[in-house]
């Protein structure tokens, strides 16, 4: 399967400076899974979107790999009527959409700097025609300061495809994964919900290859 690298959820998974930024997760019931510390973080703005992206940090304290066959989020028989976990067809949909979105922001980015160069020769030109130094400093300087604009933002920026099967990507949440003894790992989970609705918490299920299952419970604050 190829990998899904998504810009949000990159930045979501590298922009951390330490290892929890989120509050600690609480066991609600289960098995105790040995060195796991695990937190959330909400990486995206739930005010005016349907979407809320997060990062999930599992830490393994132990000198032993941890190894997790399964994360389920829960919701209660009320919240699941108006919140799920975006996968599959939805989740490319998603991904595309976005991939879309910035590409405007792109385009209208490069737009304003072209029409600040544009400003800046004409006010070079007509202050030369006047006879104005300062003028034509001023203007050519916003000429030069636009010239170094970097050519990066003029091309759009590439996202990789996503495989549209009932297939999980490269580190989401939902798929197994390895934690290696005094270290940890980041996954992500993008949650569709009301608009404006900002979680306060993420309760999920976790099970081991061997067999032990805890639900844990993650305090959230987002991050705008």
């Amino acid at each position: 399967m190829r990998n899904l690298v998504l810009g949000l959820c990159l930045v979501a998974l590298t922009g951390c400076a330490t290892i929890h930024e989120g509050e600690m997760g609480k066991i609600r019931d289960g098995d105790q899974i040995s060195g796991m510390k695990i937190s959330a973080q909400e990486t995206s703005d739930p005010r005016n979107s349907p979407f809320s992206l997060f990062t999930v940090t599992i830490e393994n304290e132990s000198d032993d790999w941890m190894r997790i066959d399964s994360v389920e989020a829960d919701f209660d028989p009320e919240m699941a009527k108006t919140h799920s976990v975006v996968l599959g067809d939805d989740l490319t949909s998603w991904a595309e959409a976005n991939a879309e979105m910035q590409r405007l922001k792109d385009y209208n980015k490069e737009w304003m700097k072209t029409g600040l160069f544009s400003a800046g020769l004409v006010a070079a030109l007509v202050s030369a025609h006047n006879g104005s130094t300062a003028g034509t400093v001023a203007g050519t300087g916003v000429v030069a300061g636009v010239s170094g604009y970097s050519v990066g933002q003029r091309i759009i920026r590439n996202h990789h495809k996503i495989i549209h099967a009932n297939t999980i990507p490269e580190k989401h949440l939902y798929r197994p994964f390895s934690v290696p003894g005094k270290l940890f790992v980041r996954r992500w989970l993008l949650i569709n919900k009301p608009s404006g609705h900002a979680l306060t918490a993420l309760a999920l299920t976790i099970k081991t290859i061997d067999g032990k299952v805890t639900r844990v419970n993650l305090p959230l604050q987002a991050t705008r």
